[in-house]
């Protein structure tokens, strides 16, 4: 394996340049894929929806840290799930100032498909590698975003 050296790298091999691509793609691929399976959620609100198959009950304030975005990019996200009538936002019962976000039924039903979508991403971004690999990268990824989450918060 080659060794890092940030002054060695070419531009197309910018660490930043590669997480970029790796967001681009999976956003095309899973708006296409959301899309092409009529269920008029967009790759946006993908990820807040896949936690709360998870997590169901979490807070709006949760999931908007579990993602490190801002309160407003989660209160976004909640709106268009729950307009399209996927969630459904509960107050909570110890703090009335906080909601807690539960998956409908109409929400459930979608579940199958959006984990295949999920699954089948994640495969196609990880063939070919050996399951040391696979578990090396999840373990690197995280490590990048802790160095950073105490730098850079929402």
């Amino acid at each position: 394996m080659p060794r890092y050296a940030e002054e060695h790298l070419k531009p197309t091999e910018s660490l930043g340049r590669l997480i970029s691509c790796l967001y681009r793609h999976t956003r095309v691929y899973v708006g296409k894929e959301l899309e092409h399976h009529n269920t008029g959620i967009g790759s946006g609100q993908f990820p807040f929806f896949m936690a709360l198959y998870h997590k169901d009950g979490i807070t709006q304030e949760d999931l908007a840290h579990l993602f490190d975005v801002d309160k407003a990019t989660s209160a976004r996200a909640i709106k268009k799930l729950h307009k399209a009538g996927f969630i459904t936002r509960k107050r909570d019962a110890a703090d009335k100032r906080m909601y807690r976000i539960f998956v409908t039924e109409k929400g459930r039903a979608l579940e199958p498909v959006v984990k295949k979508i999920s699954l089948k991403w994640t495969a196609h971004l990880l063939s070919g590698f050996e399951e040391e690999e696979k578990e090396c990268i999840i373990y690197l990824l995280k490590k990048m975003v802790d160095n950073i989450s105490s730098e850079v918060t929402p």
